[in-house]
């Protein structure tokens, strides 16, 4: 026959192994759901990936990192977007860049991204708006690409 005392402590290490285990079994998937998460399976795990992209390819735009700007987009459309940041590069300076507005498929495997941005030309130092149209799809081997860019001038 167990003792009270030994029975209490059989039920204490019970309740102590299942929250060791529920803790750790939690530690062992969060980082394959997570990873899951970052490769865009859902349509809403792809709607949570743009922005992040928007922000690092804008932010390669405003600090001139072209290389990191171009590797954010399609390999089709390169040239294009090249082009257009050979174009601008010598003449403006870009101040800051504001997403106005996201129109996903409803597959989200590709979106409509409308940003108003701030800059000025050298040498008048002025600072202006203008809006870009920009076109992302997603691809499962490389997660957001920038596919079309157009700049309006307001």
């Amino acid at each position: 026959m167990v003792s009270r005392r030994k029975c209490g402590q059989l039920v204490l290490f019970a309740v102590m192994a299942l929250a060791v285990f529920n803790l750790t079994g939690c530690g062992i998937f969060a980082p394959l759901i997570q990873s899951a998460r970052s490769v865009g399976v859902t349509p809403s795990d792809r709607r949570n990936l743009l922005p992040e992209e928007l922000a690092k390819f804008n932010n390669a735009l405003y600090w001139g990192s072209f290389d990191d700007a171009l590797s954010r987009t399609l390999p089709e459309a390169r040239e294009e977007i090249l082009t257009q940041i050979r174009k601008n590069r010598e003449l403006e300076r870009l101040v800051e860049s504001k997403v106005d507005y996201i129109d996903y498929a409803e597959d989200a495997y590709s979106a409509k991204v409308e940003i108003t941005t701030k800059y000025y030309r050298v040498p008048f130092y002025v600072v202006t708006d203008r809006n870009e149209q920009q076109t992302w799809k997603f691809t499962i081997s490389g997660g957001w690409k920038l596919s079309a860019r157009t700049i309006k001038a307001s």
